[in-house]
């Protein structure tokens, strides 16, 4: 159905029912499956170690290297929660931990078929064609994998260097086209638009790079948790610049 013919007030309708009865649901369902395949991860683990008996390494290595390096994933966990899920909604972001690959892959579709949807991001209409989208990427990316363990090197073999040389590029060449297509979707099809428009949140995120990743570089605290340091620095000026123009619209008012 064309976007126009649609009633507004069923519209509005479908959105609320959206936020109350879906989305409690994908939240369910998400965290009951993330923790099934996080208690999967230790499988391989646990049947090389008491199964085929690899016991090379003292399992009291094993898990003095898990506690040592739980505290440095615990903030990346954070991090990137707050990162995706304003670009992907919920059920994407939870779809995208459980298949992995959420960067270069599950944000770029997320963010493909939102465009393509013409809605709000976090509109029934967006996020359904969103979860579609990644639904059949997961089940595309698992059939290459798939393809990839039964050929084994030969597709390796089979790719030019020019092309293996290229893939080195693929991440930034992923992040400039996301780049390029929320400041066209920002500016209503104008880029220069969308950068005036978006001016704000580039500037906020450039400092925040410059001042944790470059001047701090050499704290080791801030240099093992900058990540969290640049989300929470940009919540910070966002949550001040907000109050500052709630308090004038009052005075105004």
């Amino acid at each position: 159905m064309d976007e126009k013919q649609v009633n507004p007030s069923s519209q509005v309708q479908v959105d609320q029912d959206y936020q109350a009865d879906f989305v409690p649901k994908v939240h369910t369902v998400g965290q009951v499956t993330l923790i099934i395949g996080a208690l999967l991860m230790f499988v391989p683990g646990i049947v090389l170690y008491f199964g085929m008996g690899y016991r090379d390494i003292p399992f009291s290595a094993v898990l003095a290297f898990a506690v040592f390096y739980l505290p440095l994933c615990a903030p990346n966990q954070l991090t990137e929660h707050l990162r995706y899920y304003p670009m992907m909604g919920a059920a994407t972001t939870y779809i995208s931990y459980l298949a992995g690959t959420g960067t270069t892959l599950r944000l770029p579709v997320a963010q493909s078929c939102a465009a393509a949807s013409k809605s709000d991001l976090f509109s029934a209409r967006a996020q359904i064609l969103v979860i579609v989208g990644e639904f059949v990427a997961v089940i595309v990316n698992n059939l290459i994998v798939l393809l990839v363990i039964i050929l084994g090197g030969k597709i390796v073999e089979w790719i030019p260097d020019a092309v293996r040389r290229a893939f080195s590029y693929i991440t930034v060449v992923v992040f400039g086209y996301l780049l390029v297509m929320n400041l066209k979707q920002s500016g209503q099809g104008d880029v220069m638009k969308g950068i005036k428009r978006l001016g704000w949140p580039l500037v906020v995120a450039v400092a925040g790079h410059v001042i944790f990743r470059k001047l701090l570089a050499s704290v080791p605290f801030i240099a093992n948790y900058s990540m969290l340091f640049i989300v929470f620095f940009a919540l910070a000026i966002f949550i001040v610049k907000q109050w500052i123009e709630d308090k004038k619209q009052a005075e105004n008012q």
